[in-house]
């Protein structure tokens, strides 16, 4: 088993590399989400195949494997980040109130104009926190104050959940899923 979970970790580490570097280091943490969902956007490689990433993963996964046994020095660079440890209240609503710019040009993307949107029907919320953290509904009301803010209490405030999680999907420290009602 031990040699099942180095080997994933030897192959799923360049990964998290390459999008980190890229996100952090290429990007200075900003990217554009239309060219996203463009075709051929500035996310759209060579025949949608980027292969300086795949040479760089080729080699970032022979180095793990042949280091195999530091494999622990690579999970402290992706442990989550957790609200009110790494990243404070404040910060955590930021995020909140980027995850919800984003789904809002997600949906435009979509549907092309958000007047299509009747109503928000329901929200979740998801917060990395450690388990003594009880203020997920705070982060919470940054993404459903900035609804209300653009849609109203009818349209904009929709059903709510909060929830803690140990740790979410690239150590987000702020994840929303949400469901709309549209035209």
């Amino acid at each position: 088993m031990d040699v099942v979970l180095n080997v994933f970790g030897a192959t799923a580490a360049p990964v998290v590399a390459i999008v980190a570097v890229d996100y952090y280091i290429f990007r200075k943490r900003k990217f554009s989400l239309d060219d996203i969902y463009k075709t051929h956007g500035k996310y759209y490689y060579w025949n949608g195949f980027n292969p300086a990433a795949m040479i760089a993963y080729v080699i970032g996964t022979a180095v793990a494997v042949i280091f195999m046994d530091y494999g622990f020095f690579i999970s402290l660079a992706v442990t989550p980040i957790i609200v009110d440890k790494e990243v404070t209240m404040e910060q955590a609503k930021e995020c909140a109130v980027d995850c919800t710019l984003n789904f809002l040009r997600a949906l435009q993307l979509h549907f092309g104009d958000l007047d299509r949107i009747k109503q928000f029907v329901k929200m979740t919320v998801f917060v990395a926190c450690d388990h003594d953290f009880k203020l997920q509904p705070e982060v919470g009301d940054a993404c459903t104050g900035l609804l209300k803010e653009l849609y109203g209490e009818e349209r904009g405030v929709p059903a709510r959940s909060s929830i803690g999680q140990a740790a979410l999907p690239y150590g987000f420290p702020v994840e929303i899923e949400v469901m709309v009602e549209y035209e």
